[in-house]
């Protein structure tokens, strides 16, 4: 925006105040020089006088003459007077006239100035104007630009929301695919919980409640199984707990006799199931359950405590004291079911073979007493997740699993180790094993 110089407005300002100053000014030495030609023609009169009085003193007049001369000289005066009298007023007109005419300039100048004034305002207003207006243009396309922005961010949003909307979609698709991939692993039933698991048909019927014991029974066996035991009880003390055996060649006196007096002190029943092979202290949980199943080609193999003993003599028969009392309170129960003494039982023992390890198939096994019933059939209700995504899930659940430390709690589990030789975990003081180890693959520490 362009603004008129500030001196356009001031210089006629500056004019009139010098005209007037000039004029002023003027006049001024006009009325001083009338003044002093004034002066200047008394200055005569009074000097004509002087000489006339001295040409009187010089020749003598009358008084007729003398009174005429001064009437002449009065009337000399008046005219000049007259005249003066004239100039001076003609000087006034003409100054007056001067002063009337730098009036009418002033009012000229002052009337332009406001002109020019009313002129520059009206610039300004026009320049405040289009100000105001360019601003009401700028508002205008600054709203618009606002307007503009807010439906972009509205689009974006809805296509943001669209796109999640999308990709839910594409993950709830995922989801069913996936779970519909994962329901083919999953078996839609329940586990079945019977009182009396032995159906007519000969079919042993096992739930949910089931702890696998296969290998050595060590003390991780015996935790393993206890605790197991204890929590069933809390869930429910009347549901029976199955105890399955695939194959398990014994172990530990002391871990097999705290599964037994967990079996014993247990509220809810504790049942045995044998599907190939229990020896040894395996045998002996067999025999002495509450109730004992077993297939009919299951093998049961009753036998003397077996020791890896070391030190002399004295050390040596101490240890059979131990073994000797170990055996009878093992052994004595099992005798006592049998219907047998326990002398009864050793002598069959070694009837049988040399190495008095009594080994009967189940069906055999029956007649004398060391298993309940024989099964042709068992139904594992337990089995809802199919064993290959058993894994899966179990990965899942922890992606970064550790190898279990010992190999023998991993066999509790139901993981059977390799057939290299193995060394037996080391007992505490006057433990013994219980175990059948006719290859000694089993190595005391």
């Amino acid at each position: 925006m362009k603004y008129a110089k500030p001196n356009m407005m001031i210089r006629p300002i500056y004019l009139i105040l010098a005209t007037l100053s000039w004029n002023a000014l003027a006049a001024t030495e006009t009325t001083n020089q009338a003044e002093d030609n004034k002066t200047q023609e008394n200055a005569s009169v009074e000097e004509k006088i002087e000489i006339e009085d001295e040409a009187s003193d010089t020749a003598p007049m009358s008084q007729d003459e003398v009174l005429k001369k001064m009437q002449e000289a009065v009337q000399a005066l008046k005219s000049q007077n007259s005249i003066k009298s004239e100039k001076f007023k003609a000087s006034l007109r003409e100054q007056e006239e001067a002063i009337a005419k730098i009036k009418l300039e002033r009012t000229l100048l002052e009337e332009e100035l406001k002109l020019n004034h009313l002129k520059l305002q009206a610039s300004h207003q026009k320049e405040i104007q289009l100000l105001k207006h360019q601003k009401e243009l700028n508002d205008i396309k600054l709203a618009q630009s606002q307007t503009e922005t807010t439906i972009a961010l509205n689009n974006a949003k809805v296509n943001e929301v669209e796109s999640q909307s999308d990709f839910k979609a594409i993950q709830t698709e995922l989801a069913t695919l996936k779970i519909e991939q994962q329901q083919q692993y999953f078996a839609k039933k329940t586990a079945t919980y019977l009182d009396e698991p032995l159906l007519e048909n000969g079919t042993l019927v096992i739930s949910d409640r089931r702890i696998a014991l296969n290998g050595v029974i060590t003390y991780e066996t015996a935790n393993f199984i206890t605790e197991r035991i204890a929590f069933f009880n809390n869930l429910d003390n009347k549901k029976p707990i199955f105890i399955v055996i695939d194959a398990s060649p014994g172990g530990s006196v002391m871990a097999g006799f705290r599964i037994l007096k967990a079996m014993e002190g247990s509220k809810a029943p504790v049942y045995t199931v044998v599907k190939s092979f229990a020896a040894s202290m395996a045998a002996g949980i067999t025999t002495l359950a509450d109730k004992s199943y077993a297939y009919p080609n299951a093998i049961i193999l009753h036998h003397q405590i077996l020791t890896f003993t070391y030190g002399n003599l004295t050390d040596q028969r101490e240890s059979l004291e131990s073994l000797e009392e170990w055996w009878r309170r093992l052994a004595t129960p099992i005798a006592k079911k049998m219907g047998i003494t326990l002398d009864a039982f050793i002598e069959k023992m070694y009837a049988e073979t040399k190495s008095g390890d009594w080994e009967e198939f189940a069906d055999e096994a029956q007649k004398l007493k060391w298993v309940d019933y024989v099964v042709d059939h068992i139904e594992e209700t337990s089995v809802l997740i199919h064993p290959d995504h058993q894994n899966d899930l179990a990965l899942g659940a922890n992606p970064n699993p550790q190898a279990p430390k010992n190999r023998q709690y991993q066999s509790v589990l139901g993981s059977y180790p390799d057939r290299g030789s193995r060394e037996l975990p080391q007992l505490f003081p006057y433990d013994c094993f219980y175990l059948h180890n006719p290859d000694n693959y089993y190595k005391a520490q």
